[in-house]
């Protein structure tokens, strides 16, 4: 009898995981169908699908074949996502991560700048494999409301063998309200993430771009195009920064040498240029931009960077 019982234990186990699996799989679809259609439906997407959907035992979302057309008709697929440390108890999640790996364009590239025949998609249609793009991309964000109501933010692009792309950014005062606009974000729009933003105030903010052959690669390029080998264009585009500093007005001087000095490390090649801010002010976001539009009006560029507190660097 009683070895019945040990075997009937884990069986009984193994029922109601499937069960509570099969469960979640039904809730989680609809949880993301319904978020999806949303979307469509405010129009920041055209469409928005997917071939499978499943739930992990340890709450791991997968997602196969996402296929997505934007507002201006671009259309590509990414291949995976897999979505983890999601935060299922609350209605908009105080915490997720999501990796998305593989682009696909099933109608070719989207044409990028006014040119068909600008450098960039010169590129991307040389390091493509048909339609396919390696890509790897990691978003995350994190809410506490029991600290600040902080919102820590950040968010990575990796294109193999070519750049690595970074973006983080901590904000406080962040409320519940706002939360979906702000870390949902893929669905918003510019001026919706605006608004929501505006009673919160910067800790820190930054974008970096990490060279892993990209820049050579670009230089190549674009002096194939001018009929140069890439040294030589480098060069030639180096004299143009520094031209476009010499014209550049009397009180953006310091801080336009300060860029063209850096740019021009990450010319090299093999180095990240790097962006920060990090406001000394306690002030809300709507408060910094009054500040910065202010100083801005009366040309006063070294206020503004001061206020922001900006770096530039090239690493």
């Amino acid at each position: 009898m009683r070895k019945k019982v040990l075997l009937i234990i884990p069986a009984t186990i193994a029922v109601i995981a499937v069960g509570l699996i099969v469960v979640a799989n039904y809730l989680v679809r609809n949880l993301v169908d319904e978020r999806m259609d949303g979307f469509v439906t405010a129009g920041y997407y055209q469409t928005l699908e997917y071939d499978s959907l499943s739930v992990k035992w340890n709450g791991n979302i997968i997602m196969q074949n996402m296929h997505v057309v934007d507002i201006e008709a671009n259309e590509y697929v990414l291949e995976e996502i897999l979505i983890s440390n999601f935060d299922y108890f609350h209605e908009v999640p105080h915490r997720m991560n999501l990796t998305a790996n593989g682009l696909r364009f099933p109608a070719g590239i989207p044409e990028f700048g006014n040119s068909t025949s600008n450098s960039w998609n010169s590129y991307l249609t040389r390091v493509m494999e048909d339609d396919f793009l390696p890509i790897i991309l990691d978003y995350r964000y994190a809410y506490n409301p029991d600290d600040d109501f902080k919102l820590d933010n950040a968010f990575r692009l990796e294109l193999p063998d070519s750049f690595i792309l970074t973006t983080d950014s901590v904000m406080t005062d962040i409320s519940l309200e706002n939360l979906n606009d702000v870390a949902m974000g893929p669905g918003t729009s510019a001026t919706q993430y605006s608004m929501s933003i505006q009673e919160g105030k910067i800790v820190s903010a930054a974008l970096a771009l990490e060279d892993l052959g990209l820049v050579n690669a670009l230089m190549t390029v674009q002096g194939e195009a001018a009929g140069v080998d890439a040294d030589d264009y480098r060069q030639q585009l180096w004299a143009q920064i520094q031209t476009m500093v010499l014209f550049a007005p009397q009180q953006l001087q310091s801080l336009a040498q300060e860029l063209a000095a850096n740019i021009g490390v990450f010319l090299e090649g093999d180095n990240t240029l790097r962006f920060s801010i990090a406001p000394e002010s306690s002030s809300s976001i709507l408060q910094l931009q009054a500040d910065v539009m202010g100083s801005f009006f009366i040309g006063d560029f070294q206020t503004i960077a001061e206020t922001l507190g900006l770096k530039i660097e090239s690493l």
